[in-house]
């Protein structure tokens, strides 16, 4: 488990810079906050326990705007019945889920993660935890 903050800075050849904090392990954890600042505006994604499960607050304000306001997901982001969308949790994660890998079979496209996909994730995940334990960083 990452137990401290990691923050780093990179100038990109385009010229934009970013700056990532990440943080986990902590005793008064409070969810997660994603806050995404732009030259057209902010967006805020406030998620009470995981980013996976729960009910997510999406958030944002153009460059005009005095305050953030409640921003509507496009319904072309549901691959699911409508009667799910306002689902906090597993149903309609599992829901996008298999309708995804449904018209992945339907029309033969690879666009879900595959095995392969989730043997890379393992080995990131491995690599993770041997850099959190032995202090070194990791190469993949």
């Amino acid at each position: 488990m990452f137990a401290g903050p990691l923050i780093d800075h990179h100038e990109k050849s385009n010229g934009a810079a970013d700056s990532v904090h990440i943080q986990g392990g902590v005793r008064h954890q409070t969810g997660l906050t994603l806050e995404i600042f732009g030259d057209k505006g902010t967006i805020v994604l406030i998620a009470p326990a995981s980013i996976q499960f729960g009910s997510h607050q999406l958030r944002g304000a153009g460059p005009t705007d005095k305050k953030l306001h409640e921003l509507t997901i496009p319904d072309s982001y549901y691959w699911v019945p409508d009667s799910l969308k306002n689902d906090a949790g597993f149903v309609l994660n599992v829901a996008q889920a298999h309708s995804k890998f449904a018209k992945d079979i339907q029309a033969g496209t690879f666009l879900t993660p595959s095995f392969a996909d989730a043997v890379k994730l393992h080995l990131l995940l491995d690599a993770v935890e041997k850099a959190a334990q032995t202090g070194q960083r990791q190469y993949l």
